[in-house]
């Protein structure tokens, strides 16, 4: 049996964007060019069984497929990619043959639909300060503000998007090549979705009314053959995910956000005479938190269907998929442990991407026949270690935590262990398949990891730990490394690690302050200090007080809350510090507070800066430097722990 090697992840192929039509089933399957430190991208679909390659550029994105045809967005002749302001979709024709440039926009749209033969709806990103102005003018003002960022309102940079200041969503028609925006106000689209005959639309978003962001959405109707609009709901009761038309009713997914904060799950409403009436009380995520390093790309996690309305949600440690109808009643439709990464549906036809036994990514039907065979060749003859699963309590609370025992393990030999802890903290970590993981059990290692308090699947109160960062939930990882220690007496005491990113960096970070147990530290992507992060992240003004349950007034909580305050008294462990240059979540501030902290405390440090990258470096970032991660992970464990 061989290993699992550090850059086997280049070779694994990544499903997404999976759409189930009357033509067919398509979806992109992506791979990372070491050539060119990226990734490639194609469009597939399933034909008699079997998967059929469609393009073959590399560069497949957002699709759609009507009358035969695929349409997606392209620019191939220099004319073309000369003309930055405009929008070619191209046709691919499924019978065969070469796409062809189909329809022009004169606008830079995405996430569009077709209505008819000659409508399109789309959402279009545009700056509010110049949208209104001639070209003449938008021109001059461009070039009078490229090389600076002139910053109005919060919000204005967003992890992975860059400075966003002004921006704005608009909801635009597109009709002969020509788009025109539906609503004259600042109303910014964040999602619509099309009644069953497309006569009319749902658009959920904001018109933000001060410099400050704000969380509840407003529902408009718009009649897509004139234009006209109604505001269905005021932005003053819920926090909206998104709206349908369901039978003769209006469902909408959102939260009210009055018990347990910004991270409060949704529930199921219906709108009537402007008011979100509950039609069911869910009190779970809606999505998937299922956690994971082998996936790129997103796809459906909500698909509406005949009279049902199909969502994917997680629970325990597991995402899978429900349905709802208009009276509010839930069925089960996939229910296997695992993850559900996206799914399509289609007159009662459904498939899914996702992780299944230890697998990497394929396409499942809804009786959970694996319909694809991209990655059944990649870790074949590998060792791919099995999660073992550990139940425990702590304050009279049930936890489980999962253990992975090293390649060619021996009895009565000891080895050394590294406990990694997920983001969040309101997601999960369950038995999927964990590239890092596994490459680490692959180097002799045992890798343990858990859900505390604070993760998600198992409903509002279990999640909610604002104001109790690094209390309830540091105990909870302490007596799991506890549990862990006891049972696996070939775990050698004095040689574990940990590591964690974002929540999980927070973690580590506050572990370093709060024991020397772990004889090594790789803190990634983390917060040292509420303060700043409350003014540098992208979500810091909103999330730090709603998390830390203080206010910015309230300084002496958010110090104390921080790990600044116990690193600067007790840091001793060596520590290896990730952050990315881009990482607008956790800002690198963080990482240059920690590094310098630790130096001025003469504690063994490293800080590892990664240039143009973002928070999502573990998940997505360029393959060179994903390798690179890793591996100074690897080599910062293997130096305090093998030595």
């Amino acid at each position: 049996m061989e290993k699992i090697r550090l850059e086997d992840f280049l070779e694994y192929n990544y499903l997404s964007s999976l759409s189930v039509t009357e033509e067919g089933v398509f979806f992109i399957q992506a791979q990372a060019n070491k050539e060119r430190d990226g990734y490639d991208r194609y469009l597939w679909t399933l034909r008699d069984g079997k998967a059929v390659k469609l393009t073959h550029d590399g560069k497949a994105g957002e699709y759609k497929v009507r009358d035969n045809r695929i349409y997606f967005s392209a620019k191939r002749t220099e004319e073309e990619k000369k003309n930055k302001k405009n929008t070619v979709l191209y046709a691919l024709p499924l019978s065969g043959g070469e796409a062809y440039p189909a329809i022009t926009v004169d606008k830079t749209i995405a996430n569009f639909e077709f209505i008819n033969d000659d409508l399109i709806v789309a959402i279009e990103s545009v700056d509010k300060r110049t949208e209104n102005l001639s070209k003449e003018e938008k021109e001059k003002i461009e070039k009078e503000i490229d090389g600076y960022e002139d910053i109005e309102e919060l919000g204005f940079y967003m992890n992975g998007e860059g400075f966003t200041n002004g921006r704005r969503s608009r909801l635009v028609f597109v009709k002969n090549g020509k788009g025109e925006r539906v609503f004259p106000d600042d109303f910014s689209t964040f999602s619509y979705s099309l009644s069953p005959d497309k006569s009319r639309l749902l658009a959920v978003g904001e018109v933000r009314k001060s410099p400050k962001e704000q969380f509840f959405s407003e529902i408009r109707e718009v009649e897509t053959s004139s234009g006209e609009w109604r505001t269905l709901l005021p932005s003053t009761q819920i926090s909206v995910y998104s709206a349908y038309y369901l039978g003769d009713r209006i469902i909408a997914i959102g939260s009210r956000m009055d018990k347990y904060g910004l991270n409060q799950n949704a529930d199921f409403y219906y709108i009537e005479d402007q008011e979100a009436k509950l039609l069911k009380k869910w009190g779970e995520a809606i999505g998937s938190s299922v956690g994971s390093d082998v996936r790129l790309g997103g796809g459906n996690s909500i698909v509406q269907d005949g009279d049902w309305l199909y969502f994917t949600t997680t629970l325990d440690h597991s995402s899978y998929i429900y349905r709802i109808n208009r009276d509010g009643e839930v069925e089960n439709v996939i229910g296997d442990e695992g993850s559900v990464d996206c799914f399509s549906v289609k007159d009662g036809k459904l498939l899914f991407i996702g992780l299944r036994d230890q697998k990497l990514q394929e396409i499942y039907s809804d009786e959970e026949e694996c319909l694809t065979e991209f990655n059944s060749k990649v870790l074949e003859g590998k060792y791919v270690a099995v999660p073992e699963e550990i139940d425990y309590e702590n304050d009279g609370v049930p936890l489980t935590g999962w253990v992975i025992k090293p390649f060619g393990y021996e009895e009565g030999k000891k080895y050394p262990a590294i406990f990694d802890i997920h983001g969040g903290p309101k997601t999960v970590y369950g038995t999927v398949f964990m590239h890092e993981m596994q490459y680490w059990a692959n180097e002799g290692y045992f890798v343990f990891w858990t859900n505390p308090r604070g993760a998600d699947g198992r409903g509002d109160e279990f999640a909610d730990i604002r104001g109790k960062y690094g209390t309830i939930d540091y105990s909870d990882l302490m007596k799991f490394t506890d549990v862990v220690l006891e049972k696996y007496s070939a775990i050698d005491r004095e040689r574990i690690g940990e590591t964690g990113g974002s929540y999980g960096g927070f973690m580590s970070n506050w572990i370093l302050g709060h024991t020397d147990r772990f004889k090594a530290i790789a803190t990634q992507r983390s917060i040292y200090n509420w303060v700043s992060f409350w003014g540098t992240s992208d979500i810091g003004p909103y999330f730090a007080t709603d998390q830390c349950g203080a206010g910015i007034d309230d300084l002496e909580a958010l110090f104390h809350r921080s790990p600044m305050e116990e690193i600067l008294k007790n840091a001793k462990t060596p520590t290896l510090i990730i952050h990315s240059d881009k990482d607008y979540r956790c800002p690198v501030s963080e990482g240059y507070q920690l590094y310098s902290a630790l130096v001025e405390k003469g504690v063994e440090s490293k800080l590892m800066l990664f240039h143009d990258e973002t928070h999502e470096l573990s998940r997505s970032g360029k393959p060179r430097n994903r390798v690179k991660r890793l591996k100074e992970i690897t080599l910062w464990m293997d130096r305090y722990l093998k030595a």
